[in-house]
This record gives C-alpha cells, structure tokens and sequence, in this order.
C-alpha cells in the first residue's frame, strides 16, 4: 500500500502540480487573509491565479504559512515567496544570505514574525527583516543535510525536524541536540512525513508506519497506526485530524480515535494532505479525487 501510495503520489505531482498550487494559494489566501462562510459556491468568489507567468519563480507551491502581519510565505523548489495580497517578492540564494538552496520545503513563521526554512542543504532562522538569527552549521548533522519537515515549541524554543533516511531531531534552544528513539528500540524513527506540534506542545510525527507521540523524551506509538500518516492538522477545538492513504482519523482532547472510511461518505483514496479551518472545517486534499470538506458531520465532495 505504501509503494502504490508513493508512485500515485509522484505521478499526480508530477502531472498536476500546477493545479495545486493554484488552488492552495487560492485556499489559504482567502481563507487566511478574508474569512469566507464556507457553505457559498466557490464559484461565487473572485480569485487570481499565479505561476510562473506572473509572479511566482516557477510552478510549485509546497509549502504555505502567514504571519502575524497578514503576508503570506509560499516555498518553492526556487526559493520562498512573500506575498502582500498584491505584488510577490521572491527570495532565493541571489539575495538572501544564509541560504544555501533555492529548494525550500518547508518555511514556517513564529509569533515574532521570525521565519525558519528548512531546505535540501540545510536549516535557516531568520528575524523578520531577512537577518540571520541562526544557519545551525554548528550542529554537525545540519549543514548541507536534506532537512524536511519541521515544527518549532513557542514555549521552549525547541526545534524538530526530520532529515531523510536519518530520523527525527531536536534543538534545544541553547544549542544542545539529540535524536528520538522510539520505544528505547530503534536509533530514530524513518521516512518521516511531518512533524507536528500540538497545541499543548505535544510532538507528532506521521510517518509511513503511522502516527507517533513524544512523551518524557521517547517516541511512543498512537491508536493510530499501521497505514502511512501523510498529514496533520488541529482546529482550534483542540481535535486533531490526521491523514492515512486512504482513512482519515480525528483525536479528540480526551485521546479518543475516530476512523472515517468510505462507509462514512468519504470517498477518497490516495489522501495527500489535511487542514483544519478557522470554523473547524476539515479540508481533504487527495492525490486522485481532488478536494473533500468535511463539516456538519458530513462529507462534501468538491
């Protein structure tokens, strides 16, 4: 199931990258920047469309996050992206010192407008006026490393990120690392999809075994396990969604799993992303049949 996952996966990026990165930018600009009633036609909306004609370095869009201040960041296999809501700004190793890639996938920003970029070759922590606060070329196993996904704890300052073929790291905010282990067994857990900080600061990681906490210091395994997790989101009632190949799981505060199937109207396979909106609408993005939102307790294929 997992290599069938991978190969469609590669196949629609490959085939309709462009399409996602229309209809994400569109998504999350509107949804982030002007709050919608999600129950009106889509239709009914004004929205523009970017690639490589008219803004963007080229036609990918893997990444989003937003500030404080309202812009919007997008990372790209050529660079990051700042966008105002009118006019883009790219930044790429021709003007952003410290920046040892153009390929970024991931760039998330803090509540200091502060922004962490994770790339093919490294880690970047900028303030939010580009300057470097720290390039981590001091911890041996970061410079020139293919890093993926990363989360940072507000609370601690603790960076994790997974490197690929090597396992989970952290980063202490004093500069001490380590690696997790997953019940005292394995030296790191692999094939890391995402790492995702809670809201109570807890660390999931979705991985292609399934999904795992961090608890006193060791990787533990959840009710939710045995399918590839591809992705995670939370609403702001505290329930977490999580994204299998073909189910998707909810946790609720009390630690409680739910599994949605097709039985339940969710008819969707090869599932490649979750977000969770400000109305705790659940958004379902798949590698074949397009995009799912899930409100009311209902399932309403887009």
């Amino acid at each position: 199931t997992s290599l069938r996952y991978r190969e469609q996966r590669d196949m629609f990026l490959k085939k309709y990258l462009l399409s996602a990165a229309h209809f994400f930018l569109f998504l999350f600009i509107t949804l982030g920047l002007h709050p919608l009633s999600i129950e009106k036609d889509l239709n009914s909306f004004i929205y523009d469309c970017y690639d490589s004609s008219n803004g963007m370095p080229q036609n990918s869009a893997k990444y989003f996050s937003q500030n404080s201040s309202g812009f919007v960041y997008v990372a790209t296999q050529e660079g990051i992206i700042k966008y105002d809501g009118h006019s883009m700004d790219i930044f790429d190793i021709s003007n952003l010192r410290g920046l040892s890639s153009n390929n970024v996938h991931t760039v998330l920003t803090l509540s200091d407008d502060s922004v962490y970029l994770s790339t093919n070759r490294g880690l970047v922590h900028y303030t939010k006026n580009a300057e470097i606060i720290s390039n981590f070329n001091d911890i041996p196993f970061i410079r020139g490393s293919n890093i993926g996904s990363i989360a940072v704890s507000e609370n601690t300052g603790t960076v994790y990120g997974s490197i690929s073929d090597v396992g989970v790291f952290g980063i202490k905010k004093g500069g001490e690392y380590f690696f997790l282990t997953l019940d005292n067994e394995l030296k790191g857990l692999k094939n890391i999809n995402k790492v995702f900080l809670s809201e109570d600061d807890f660390l999931y990681i979705a991985s292609r075994t399934g999904l795992y906490r961090l608890k006193s210091g060791i990787l533990e395994k959840t009710q939710v396990s045995g399918d590839e997790i591809v992705d995670i989101s939370q609403g702001n009632d505290g329930t977490l969604w999580v994204a299998g190949y073909s189910t998707l799981y909810s946790i609720d505060g009390s630690g409680s799993v739910k599994r949605y199937t097709s039985l339940e109207g969710m008819f969707l396979e090869n599932i490649s992303s979750v977000m969770v909106d400000s109305k705790n609408t659940v958004w379902i993005g798949s590698g074949t049949r397009g995009i799912t939102r899930f409100s009311g307790n209902e399932f309403h294929y887009m």
